[in-house]
């Protein structure tokens, strides 16, 4: 990052592979990855240039942008980087045997609902007259493959909304030998680890200095510019029974002070959204710096014990902020 702020991005890398001067998406996407975590964080990868690819000079295009799905090979977008390169193709040798894909391999292992990730084999077949199909299964089981729809190439960017098996059936044409890669599980992830993306658009000015929510704080220093902060790893227990005290102190990274508000969500019913009735805390316009009142919540009979989630989000204006979303 040039400026030296991190946002969440993907990125999405083309090879028009069949020369005819466009970048498709639905089938010359080789690699997508994202969210990316941090800065220098994008994971190595192979792609594999399809057999029946003609032989000659095509183009590759490598995107990295801001955003919540990995970008489209053309267009314009506010913040990232593209990069075109020209690669040689050159012609595969007929396969003669039964394939040797070896192990499905997977950009991630556990994924939110509707994220996407890639599935690649290990071994990629080079020979011409090798085919290609992905399949998925809820348990692994003999006869529990069926094969997903259009997933005919040596990679797959996949999505899925529960937790499945995937393999990928390779056959040489001119043989009919077939081999399935070993299989993969790719999980889901806690649904606590899938809200709403929400951050400021600009780092300076308005921020949390500290937070304290009974015996435990959270903070970082005034002078630290911040836009997102993962206090997930924090552990805070609430008791049902008794109102829960919080206090919020507004900074600012460069000591100008502006009104602003603050609201406080906390997933009750556990569905993977801050609605609107889960704001248990909000306060503003602030007057100065470190003047947030303390406040009091308390966590309502009925609700289920275990691991949820909380957000604060402090924001410039006129108005509560939302749970999701960007804002200035």
């Amino acid at each position: 990052s040039c400026s030296g702020f991190f946002y969440d991005s993907y990125i999405g890398v083309y090879i028009d592979y069949n020369l005819n001067g466009t970048y498709e998406k639905a089938t010359e996407l080789v690699y997508g990855y994202g969210p990316i975590t941090n800065f220098n964080s994008i994971p190595s990868f192979s792609f594999n240039v399809p057999t029946d690819a003609p032989a000659g000079i095509t183009g590759m295009r490598v995107i990295l942008q801001e955003g919540d799905s990995v970008p489209n090979p053309c267009g314009e977008y506010t913040y990232g980087e593209t990069e075109d390169y020209l690669l040689n193709i050159t012609a595969a040798v007929p396969c003669s045997g039964p394939p040797s894909p070896g192990a499905t391999l997977s950009t991630a292992s556990t994924v939110c609902p509707n994220e996407q990730f890639t599935l690649t084999i290990s071994n990629y077949q080079s020979n011409s007259g090798i085919s290609y199909q992905w399949q998925s299964s809820p348990d692994n089981g003999t006869g529990s493959y069926t094969n997903i729809n259009g997933a005919t190439s040596a990679s797959r960017l996949q999505s899925q909304t529960s937790a499945k098996w995937y393999r990928c059936k390779v056959t040489c044409d001119n043989t009919g030998a077939v081999t399935e890669s070993g299989p993969i599980f790719i999980d889901m992830k806690p649904f606590y680890a899938c809200y709403c993306a929400s951050y400021a658009l600009n780092p300076e000015d308005t921020k949390i200095d500290t937070v304290k929510i009974g015996n435990m704080i959270a903070g970082s220093s005034p002078t630290n510019c911040e836009t997102y902060t993962d206090n997930t790893a924090l552990n805070l227990d609430v008791d049902k029974t008794f109102p829960v005290s919080i206090k919020i102190d507004n900074g600012a990274c460069g000591g100008q002070f502006y009104e602003a508000y603050v609201a406080v969500f906390i997933d009750y019913d556990k569905n993977n959204i801050y609605a609107a009735n889960e704001m248990v805390y909000s306060f503003g316009p602030t007057t100065d710096l470190h003047s947030i009142p303390d406040g009091l919540f308390t966590i309502p009979t009925g609700t289920q014990l275990g691991k949820t989630g909380m957000r604060i989000v402090i924001a410039e204006g006129e108005s509560v902020p939302t749970a999701c979303g960007t804002y200035d």
